[in-house]
């Protein structure tokens, strides 16, 4: 795909196409990493941030797991 460079601003704007956007899953307000590689532009989804308090929260009594046996002591472990 061949695209235009843009200014907005003190800055340069690429034009990114629906069908691109839509094959990525991203949409108005989206974020997205960029990253220089060599002679490359790269624009890809970031990974996913965890916040453990907001995991913690959905931790319920359907979805905790239950106890697991894990057999005998063999060494000199402390339980």
């Amino acid at each position: 795909m061949l695209t235009t460079i843009l200014k907005w601003g003190n800055s340069f704007a690429i034009r990114l196409s629906k069908p691109f956007a839509d094959q990525l899953g991203l949409s108005k307000d989206s974020k997205v990493e960029i990253v220089l590689e060599k002679d490359k532009i790269i624009i890809k989804k970031p990974k996913p941030e965890y916040d453990l308090k907001k995991m913690i929260l959905k931790v319920n009594d359907a979805n905790i797991h239950k106890e697991t046996d894990t057999g005998t002591i063999t060494g000199k472990e402390i339980w």
